[in-house]
């Protein structure tokens, strides 16, 4: 799981970096997921009276932004269906059909035709960034500031703290900086040295096709267990609605010895050293820690281990 996660980081991230720069140059100087410095044009053409550069930020700026109501109205309805598993792919399909206009339209120049091609690709953008903003978590796969961030936070930490996993973490984060790196980079040669920048979209299309093909494939192959059939098992349809559970998921990322500092009752306390530990057998005698054990199986579609717990219980 944690390696499909990835994969799919990597090359939206290459996704990222190629839309950023291709919008920058093919659509009038303004950026497919960075608003910021879409925002600020838009001030600058309202202040100097151009017009129609401020229609094209303008372009692009509601687009993205209809983009992400447009996938935040998916999740919603996905959820309501509990059909939540297609979202992914939903979402990629749409993604991708969206960057297909780029391929028939040359360099904007003017208000004209290629205008589909700026609000497909603000469309597109909206759908990545709000669709999988926390497909892997620390990291936002098209935009870098935070990532940035992160990894010099990192490395600080690993250097204080001489922990691993902080230079762990510092390692994928600098796998994403590259990968969007490699994504701007695999534009600049159609732009800078031939007149085919339009067909240069091919790249991540074909990429954004290959993780289509991959996410149907795992589709099929994890098959959804009927949770009924295990009576002894109660699983609530927001499973972090408690108090209790609260404290235990926060509870599980501190040092068990400031954990006996707290006024935790009895059977928090034991969830928190049960999860910790991964003590199956702990884990089944404790209500809150079993329930928040099935559920993060079933988040991280371990779908054998599932299997395996439930006919213990």
């Amino acid at each position: 799981m944690k390696r499909r996660i990835f994969i799919f980081t990597l090359v939206l991230s290459f996704i990222g970096g190629f839309f950023n720069v291709y919008s920058f140059y093919m659509r009038g100087g303004r950026y497919a997921f960075l608003q910021t410095g879409t925002l600020i044009a838009m001030i600058y053409d309202l202040f100097v009276a151009n017009y129609m550069d401020l229609w094209l930020g303008l372009s692009t700026f509601l687009s993205f932004y209809l983009g992400i109501v447009f996938t935040f109205i998916m999740d919603f309805l996905f959820q309501k269906k509990h059909k939540e598993k297609y979202l992914r792919i939903t979402l990629l399909s749409l993604a991708f059909l969206f960057m297909v206009p780029s391929l028939f339209f040359k360099q904007t120049s003017g208000i004209d035709l290629s205008y589909i091609s700026i609000w497909s690709t603000g469309i597109m953008g909206g759908i990545i960034l709000e669709g999988f903003k926390d497909l892997w978590i620390p990291s936002v796969t098209t935009m870098m500031t935070n990532n940035t961030r992160l990894l010099v936070k990192n490395l600080t930490n690993g250097i204080i703290k001489k922990e691993k996993k902080y230079f762990k973490t510092a390692g994928l984060l600098i796998s994403v900086l590259l990968s969007f790196i490699l994504g701007i980079v695999s534009f600049l040669p159609f732009y800078l040295y031939t007149d085919f920048a339009s067909y240069s979209v091919c790249i991540p299309l074909l990429l954004m096709f290959g993780i289509l093909i991959f996410e149907g494939i795992c589709l099929r192959l994890n098959k959804k267990i009927n949770l009924s059939e295990y009576q002894n098992t109660f699983i609530s349809n927001d499973y972090i609605e408690t108090e209790e559970e609260n404290y235990v998921n926060h509870f599980i990322f501190a040092p068990l010895e400031h954990l006996k500092k707290l006024k935790l009752n009895d059977e928090v306390y034991e969830a928190v050293i049960a999860i910790t530990s991964k003590n199956e057998t702990k884990i089944k005698q404790n209500t809150i820690a079993k329930k928040l054990y099935i559920c993060s199986l079933l988040e991280e579609e371990r779908y054998e281990d599932l299997k395996h717990f439930l006919k213990k219980i």
